[in-house]
């Protein structure tokens, strides 16, 4: 499902997506596709296990004229999330991050809109997302109430 909102003149589309084969072309292409049948303005690739070396290729390949971002280098040999968005209609401030979270502000400056996000892509195993809980619970005290 893709979500929308209609907070602001136009519909936001974003979209999230756990993929596999990531480094392979058809999988490429098939990001690509998603994005525009979709009008997504954001999308989230979780789980793609980009390796490094090849990453900005890759991402500049599928985001073309769109900025990204990705926790690679920080966490573990490869990537677990992407972020690549639409420049053009909004700004994406990264607030932090750790292997099993993104959380970042949107902001529209047309009309001094934004929303806080966060993208999360938890371990399996119940010890390693005390990370995560405590990164949720410090990322609420900073957004409060705010969308």
């Amino acid at each position: 499902m893709i979500p929308t909102w209609s907070l602001f003149p136009m519909t936001l589309s974003f979209g999230i997506w756990n993929v596999r084969g990531f480094n392979q072309s058809p999988k490429q292409r098939e990001i690509k596709k998603l994005i525009q049948l979709n009008n997504l303005i954001l999308l989230a690739v979780l789980e793609p296990q980009a390796s490094f070396s090849k990453l900005e290729e890759k991402c500049d390949k599928i985001f073309g004229s769109w900025k990204w971002i990705a926790n690679k280098g920080s966490f573990g040999l490869t990537s677990r999330i992407i972020i690549g968005w639409n420049s053009s209609l909004f700004d994406v401030n990264l607030i932090d991050h750790n292997d099993q979270v993104f959380h970042y502000k949107v902001s529209f400056p047309l009309n001094n809109k934004y929303v806080f996000c966060s993208i999360v892509y938890a371990a399996n195993k119940y010890i390693d997302r005390r990370s995560l809980w405590s990164a949720l619970v410090h990322h609420k005290g900073l957004v409060r109430d705010d969308p």
